[in-house]
């Protein structure tokens, strides 16, 4: 239209279109508008100027019978369910709606009205007194609770909006911690921080509801702990920590306790995060809090884990399992955690068992896929693949259910590891898939762990300058993370890829601080291939014939079943062929 009417140059069309959002009415308005005064420059202040104008007389010249429902419309936004619109008005529902459309005011669409341009909503929003903009707010917010009682969490920051214009406070109140509590469960992390400043600043203002100030503090510091706004995280858990202490609740003044330590934690504040760890067991010991006890004794253990002793974190998962005396939710973590640090200690066995006695007293998904994570790891290692792969689709499609991000990402990275040993091509996709996703939610363990895998199948593809940037990136992460395994892991496959001996002999003195033969087992196989493609033959030999005789330890505990898959991994394979040839020459 704005092009044949050839008043416009391309530059006022833009602006135009911008401005009118590509409304018919207003269009022809400005067209008009031009034709009168063609020598006219429009400006953006005019074209807004010449839309209020038209949108005012528009309304000014609807039948009064309109008014109602587009006030109406007006407090209920721009865009809108269309059953509380038509619950509202009642019987002539449906004809006020077909009257304002043929005006071109509102457009309906299956489900729900709009506005056919913002500043209509917004200047007949204006128009509607104060006192009567407080009573639509409070009936609209009444009817979406009345309509959507089954899945108000839904609708929650809707209804929390309208009570507030309403000036009922408390319900407003009431609502945005529902759907603070919403986003955070949806991952929705900055968003959930504004809901739960928006809920803070209600109750800080207006006094309303102030025994729910803490435990608003408390999950507040969650999410920024969850996007790593450290400073922020500690801050609001010393405020919650203060307020339950002055109400005497030690239950979350432990737990809180607990969550800062977990901060230091990821800040690399080691010993702040021990000194809270045990000022929170000695609460839990002073009040007879077994649970709160055990999963104090849990977090040291990470702690240790974190610090690459993991002999030091397995006694304190010990002590936190023996601590409690009936099924627990800490008695699920304890033992996956058991679990894992025999994993790295080499005792696939005992991880195995621990883990099995897991999956047989959890009856929660998200526990079940974190499990099942856990034993595709120890499966892989051990070269059954077919259990791998098992374990870690029913993860997957466990922590797809539950809506966990963090364990569907992870999952499906371990997966397509598993899947490099047989279906390398599925594997890229998979891993690739895994990346995407875990660099969209933030989950460097995810990103971690498909970096190195996607870096090893280029190298498997001889891309040596692909593995090289996934490698990297790998490393980077792990500078962040600190997670002792992954990183040593990384070590060991980017020696190899940069052929470096002096990397090599530094993954395997990590890999023996940390007491973790898996570890050592590969990185002397690495080193024997660096030290053979090097022209070493009697160094290579020495390293091979170690690693031989640490996979014949490793493979001493198994059953005969697991046995033989251990022996038939390629790796192991090779490590028999290499030490022969050598051997014989």
């Amino acid at each position: 239209i704005l092009e044949s009417s050839g008043l416009f140059d391309e530059k006022d069309i833009k602006r135009i279109l911008e401005i009118t959002e590509g409304n018919p009415f207003f269009i022809e308005e400005l067209i008009r508008y031009k034709m009168a005064n063609p020598e006219s420059e429009i400006t953006k202040e005019e074209l807004i100027s010449s839309v209020y104008s038209v949108t005012m007389e528009r309304i000014d010249t609807l039948p009064s019978e309109l008014k109602s429902p587009l006030y109406l419309a007006s407090i209920m936004g721009n865009s809108f369910p269309k059953e509380p619109f038509l619950r509202i008005m009642g019987n002539r529902a449906i004809i006020y709606l077909k009257r304002l459309e043929d005006t071109g005011i509102l457009k309906e669409e299956e489900e729900y009205i709009r506005f056919t341009h913002s500043l209509i909503q917004e200047i007949a929003y204006r128009s509607i007194l104060y006192s009567d903009r407080k009573q639509y707010h409070g009936i609209v917010a009444s009817m979406f609770e009345e309509l959507y009682r089954d899945r108000l969490e839904q609708f929650a920051e809707t209804i929390a909006f309208h009570y507030i214009e309403a000036d009922e406070l408390k319900k407003g109140l009431y609502y945005t911690i529902l759907a603070a509590r919403r986003a955070k469960e949806s991952y929705l992390n900055e968003h959930a921080i504004e809901l739960y400043m928006d809920a803070l600043e209600l109750i800080n203002q207006h006094g309303l509801e102030i025994d729910k100030r803490p435990e608003l503090y408390f999950e507040m510091a969650e999410v920024l702990n969850r996007v790593a706004r450290f400073e922020e995280a500690e801050k609001y858990y010393n405020l919650a920590i203060d307020e339950y202490r002055a109400s005497l609740n030690k239950e979350k003044e432990i737990e809180t306790l607990e969550n800062l330590g977990k901060v230091y934690v990821k800040k690399g504040d080691m010993k702040t995060a021990e000194t809270l760890f045990r000022e929170a067991m000695g609460l839990a010991q002073s009040f007879d809090l077994p649970t709160l006890l055990a999963r104090a004794y849990f977090e040291m253990g990470n702690l240790y884990s974190l610090k690459g002793d993991f002999a030091a974190a397995l006694i304190n998962f010990n002590l936190g399992y023996n601590t409690l005396k009936v099924y627990s939710q800490e008695m699920i973590d304890l033992l996956t955690h058991m679990a894992e640090m025999h994993y790295y200690s080499g005792n696939f066995k005992k991880s195995i068992e621990l883990l099995e006695i897991a999956l047989e007293r959890s009856n929660e998904l998200t526990d079940l896929a974190r499990i099942h994570t856990l034993l595709g790891r120890v499966y892989e290692s051990i070269g059954s693949y077919d259990n791998a792969s098992s374990s870690l689709e029913h993860a997957f499609n466990l922590s797809r259910k539950t809506g966990d991000k963090f364990l569907e990402t992870q999952s499906s990275a371990y997966l397509g590891g598993v899947q490099l040993h047989t279906e390398p091509e599925m594997a890229y996709k998979t891993l690739n898939h895994a990346l995407e996703s875990a660099d969209a939610i933030g989950d460097l363990i995810g990103k971690q762990v498909s970096a190195l895998y996607i870096s090893k199948y280029y190298f498997k593809k001889k891309k040596y300058g692909s593995a090289e940037i996934y490698i990297n990136e790998a490393k980077r992460i792990g500078e962040i993370l600190k997670n002792h395994f992954l990183q040593v892991s990384t070590m060991i496959l980017s020696s190899l890829i940069h052929r470096s001996v002096k990397e090599a002999e530094q993954a395997l003195n990590r890999a023996r601080q940390l007491n973790s033969p898996p570890l050592v087992l590969h990185a002397l196989s690495t080193m024997g291939q660096i030290n053979e493609i090097s022209g070493y033959s009697d160094t290579a030999f020495e390293n091979y014939a170690k690693a031989l005789n640490m996979a014949n330890q490793l493979a001493s505990q198994l059953t005969q079943e697991l046995k033989d898959k251990f022996y038939k991994q390629r790796y192991v394979r090779r490590l028999l062929e290499k030490v022969q040839k050598l051997s014989n020459r």
